[in-house]
C-alpha cells in the first residue's frame, strides 16, 4: 500500500512543480498510510488538478490531503446511501407529490407547528395545534422540530447539495476577485 501512496504523493508533485526529496517523500507516505491508498490516490488526483494560490507552498500539507480524503470518502458514503434509497412515491393527482408528507421536503428538515397556548395567553382560534409540551403559561406561538426523514430524503438532500455547491460557486468566485465573505 505504502508503493501506491508513495506514487500518489510524487505525482502530486510533478503536478503542483513542487521540489521534494527522499526523506519528505517517506513523511508523507508514513502519516497516510493508515488511509485507503485508493482514496489517497483520488485525493491527490484531486489537489494536483487545483490552481495554487499565491503565496501557497507548491505541495499541499499532509493535513489538506488527509481532509481532502474525508471529504472524498464521505461523498462515496452519501452517494452509495443515495443508491440505497427507494424511488420517489408515484401519484395521479395533479397537486404536488412529496417524498416527506410530514415536512414537504423542506430542504433545512424543519417541520413548523403552531402551539395554542397554555393558561390565561391561550388562543381559541380554530386552528390546527399541536402542543410543544411546555407547562408554564404561555401564549400561542410557533416552533420547528427536524423531521426524522432528514437523513434518508434524498429531494431534500438534493435541494441541500444543489445550495451547497451554489455557496462553493459564490465562495470561489469571491475569491477570485480577492474578496474573502
Amino acid at each position: 500500500m505504502s508503493r501506491a501512496v508513495a506514487d500518489a504523493v510524487a505525482r502530486l508533485a510533478i503536478a503542483r512543480a513542487a521540489e521534494i526529496d527522499e526523506f519528505m517523500s517517506q513523511v508523507y507516505v508514513q502519516t497516510l498510510e493508515d488511509l485507503d491508498a485508493g482514496l489517497v490516490r483520488r485525493a491527490c488526483g484531486y489537489l494536483a488538478r487545483l490552481e495554487r494560490g499565491e503565496f501557497e507552498s507548491a505541495m499541499p500539507s499532509v493535513g489538506t490531503i488527509r481532509n481532502t480524503c474525508a471529504t472524498i470518502a464521505a461523498e462515496d458514503a452519501r452517494a452509495n446511501a443515495q443508491k440505497l434509497l427507494g424511488a420517489m412515491p408515484k401519484s395521479d393527482r395533479a397537486e404536488p407529490t412529496y417524498y416527506c408528507l410530514d415536512c414537504h421536503d423542506e430542504p433545512s428538515g424543519w417541520r413548523v407547528f403552531t402551539c395554542r397556548g397554555v393558561g390565561e395567553g391561550a388562543s381559541t382560534a380554530d386552528t390546527k395545534w399541536t402542543p410543544c409540551g411546555r407547562i408554564k403559561p404561555h401564549g400561542a406561538h410557533s416552533f420547528a422540530e427536524k423531521c426524522v426523514c432528514l437523513p434518508y430524503n434524498p429531494v431534500s438532500k438534493a435541494a441541500r447539495d444543489r445550495m451547497a455547491v451554489a455557496q462553493v460557486k459564490r465562495t470561489t468566485r469571491a475569491q477570485r476577485k480577492g474578496r474573502h465573505d
